[in-house]
Order: C-alpha cells, then structure tokens, then sequence
C-alpha cells in the first residue's frame, strides 16, 4: 500500500480539517450539477425504459461495454442505467449494465465482489472479441476496485473512470457513510488511491467542468497514482459536462469519453 493521496496542496480544500457543513458540501455533485439531480434521474430512467429489453442489448460475438452504475453505493440499478443504449445498438456493441446490492444490505466489499463476478459472466457468455469496463461516481470506484482483483485486467481492453471517489476517507464524516458504516480503517482499506496497481490495460480518469473542487481533485490524483504504476492513463475534463450528465457520453461518437471507448472496442471512425 502506497501513501496515496495526501490533501496537501497549499490552499488546497483539506476535508481532515474542514467543517462537517463544507466536506459534505463538497461530496454533494448535485449543488453544482447542470440541472437539479431529479431532471437527471428521470433521464436516465426515460433513456432506459425505451432501451427496451437488456437481454437484447446482448449479443454474443460483438465488442462488449460493460457498465457500473453510481449512486453512492446506496442507490440507483442496472434497469436505469441503459441509457447508452441507442448508441451501443448503432455501434454493433453489447452493452451490459451489471446490478449489485446496495447499502445499507450489503457491504462495499460485497458489491466489489458481485461486480467481479458479473462482469466474469458476461465476458463468458457473450465471447466479445474487446471489453471496456466503466462506472461512474461509486460505479467509477467499484470500476478501480474490481481491477485489482485477479484476472480483470487481463480480461478487459481498458477502464473508464466518471466522476469517482478513489479515497473514500472523506466520506466518514458525511451522511453518506450513514447506510455504509465505514471506520476509518475500512475507508483505508477500500481507497484505491492507496494501492499498488500491476500492470492494467489503458485507463480513461474523466471529470464534468461542473463537478466540486474535491471530486476533481479525486480524479487528478487518482490518475496520476496510476501513472506512479506505470499505468497508460488518459485524463480528460469535459466542458458543460456535470457529474450526472458524463455518462451519456459512454458510447456517443465525437465526444472524448465516447471516442476513448469506441477505439478499444475496434469501432473507431472507419471501422465496420
């Protein structure tokens, strides 16, 4: 385990010594997103209900994107989380939203695990000839976590990171940590930003304009932990992009997120 991420940078926001007010403000995306957060959701869950039916998303023999949805770990499910869907049948890609239990049932150990173990299923069934793995915001970290799981990394073709929380200590001392119950060990413990990554695939570490201070300050030092290990990392800020609306860009032609995806999976520009 490496030092990790230190909060240090003079003037820089240090959540070990802020208020309780200021850090939850800054783990709250939503005070600085685009749109208030229920215009947000409702997008995703329109955008998904006309995905029609997942397992049709689902082709065996196609590049494969397999996504982990966000909501703190507490929220949100693979059935509103489709919303790429129109881009991945246009594309000729499989797109596979994975479920997982969420907090306050289970454990973020338990989630990790379950995502692992989706995304082992789905490369087994449908034989993509290239996967791209992607989460976002506590999608984006179970994304990390997953990868230093034995035999990820050499299963997927590359990992895009939205909008995570890569050192989770901050969020014992928010509501958040209310249904996760984490110590402070266990934050340690569960931070990819204090592990030693071996060798992964090409990694995409992206952040909305229109994010807090503190989570693009988790995705600046998230990417540059990974380029400390050797790690091929692409780190992009999207302009007039918030926390909730990235993810739409997963599979979307001539945006940077959906370009960086597109061209691991062999569907760049000229390609059949």
């Amino acid at each position: 385990m490496t030092s990790g991420p230190s909060s240090s940078t003079p003037g820089a926001f240090d959540w070990r010594v802020a208020s309780p007010d200021e850090v939850e403000a800054q783990y709250s995306p939503s005070r600085v997103a685009l749109q208030p957060i229920e215009a947000h959701l409702a997008a995703y869950a329109r955008a998904s209900a006309e995905a029609g039916d997942p397992r049709e998303l689902a082709v065996p023999g196609q590049p494969l994107l397999v996504y982990v949805h966000g909501g703190y770990w507490q929220e949100l499910s693979a059935a509103e989380s489709l919303f790429a869907a129109t881009d991945a049948r246009r594309e000729g890609v499989s797109l596979v939203a994975l479920d997982y239990t969420l907090a306050p049932i289970a454990t973020i150990d338990a989630m990790i695990e379950e995502c692992a173990a989706g995304l082992a299923e789905a490369i087994s069934s449908l034989c993509p000839p290239s996967v791209v793995l992607a989460g976002s915001s506590a999608g984006a970290h179970l994304v990390a976590c997953c990868l230093r799981r034995s035999g990820v990394a050499e299963a997927v073709d590359g990992a895009a990171l939205l909008s995570g929380i890569y050192d989770l200590r901050p969020l014992t001392r928010t509501s958040i940590n209310r249904p996760l119950g984490l110590s402070a060990a266990e934050a340690l413990r569960l931070s990819p930003a204090f592990d030693n990554f071996g060798p992964l695939p090409p990694v995409l570490v992206a952040t909305g304009e229109h994010e807090t201070s503190e989570f693009k300050r988790q995705s600046q030092e998230m990417a540059a932990h990974l380029r400390r290990d050797r790690v091929s990392v692409t780190q992009i800020e999207l302009s007039q992009r918030d926390h909730f609306d990235l993810p739409h860009d997963l599979l979307a032609r001539d945006t940077a997120v959906g370009d960086w995806i597109l061209s691991l999976l062999g569907r760049a520009a000229g390609t059949p």
